[in-house]
């Protein structure tokens, strides 16, 4: 695919004092096409530094490609097109800023957490390989530290050789997470992380996303089509037919029993 990175986006500079400082990523006049197909609608939205964002919807609303346009994950994609801007700490990401940079900056996890054909240490350890670090006392540091901000240090940490292909689907999870905070990413995006869980393993990660957030102040966007999950999120912005049609804040101390009706979220 070929994305016109040059005419694509209008804004191509933007000055961090242009950004209030509570503001991690700002959207505005956002469009997105494939082809002829117009698949998000002049979304206009800030993203707050150190809160849970929750995008909800139906299946095939725009969410998914409203949080992979935001680390340009469509770039490879036939014929499409962005228009208006996104800043991150006020540079445009579509402009000048390196998208191995970007990435680094923020961590992925998604719903199937396939985790990569090679050791529980590896799949923590390959990041940062590839960013030059090699010595085994500070890869052996990064992987504990890892693993245990993703909760599973006391599980895993005697099959640290073993395959991770092996690991029950819960346990693959934290590895992604772990993975998605090793390089200390200040932004994580999660894609429908409790899609293939149950109840109470969905309990444990989204307690884990929490724990990310209040303790090590991760800025977390969150995909779900599942109101219970949603309301774990400080703020959630419901997305229909690629637009914003609901951007509420949650009452944290009603946030566990409020049901989604209330907050006009009806799917």
């Amino acid at each position: 695919m070929i994305i016109d990175m040059q005419k694509a986006i209008k804004n191509k500079t933007a000055h961090p004092d242009d950004t209030p400082t509570d503001v991690k990523i700002a959207i505005k006049d956002l469009n997105l096409y494939y082809g002829a197909f117009h698949a998000l609608h002049g979304i206009n939205l800030d993203i707050e530094r150190g809160k849970i964002t929750a995008f909800i919807g139906p299946s095939g609303c725009g969410k998914s490609t409203l949080l992979k346009t935001l680390n340009r994950m469509n770039d490879l994609i036939p014929d499409c097109r962005v228009e208006g801007s996104i800043t991150l700490d006020g540079e445009n990401i579509y402009g000048s800023m390196d998208v191995n940079l970007l990435r680094k900056r923020v961590g992925m996890v998604f719903q199937k957490p396939n985790p990569f054909p090679m050791s529980v240490y590896d799949n923590i350890a390959y990041g940062p390989r590839t960013h030059g670090i090699h010595r085994k006392a500070q890869l052996d540091e990064i992987v504990e530290s890892s693993l245990r901000n993703a909760a599973i240090w006391d599980e895993l940490k005697d099959r640290l050789n073993k395959s991770a292909l092996g690991l029950s689907g819960g346990q693959q999870q934290r590895v992604a997470i772990a993975r998605a905070v090793v390089n200390e990413a200040p932004i994580i995006f999660a894609d429908e992380p409790t899609g293939n869980l149950d109840t109470k393993m969905s309990v444990e990660i989204m307690d884990l996303f929490t724990r990310l957030n209040r303790e090590l102040k991760r800025t977390i966007i969150l995909v779900t089509h599942e109101e219970d999950i949603a309301l774990y999120a400080d703020r959630i912005i419901k997305i229909v037919d690629g637009e914003i049609s609901v951007d509420q804040a949650v009452k944290k101390k009603t946030a566990r029993v409020v049901k989604a009706e209330n907050l006009e979220l009806e799917l």
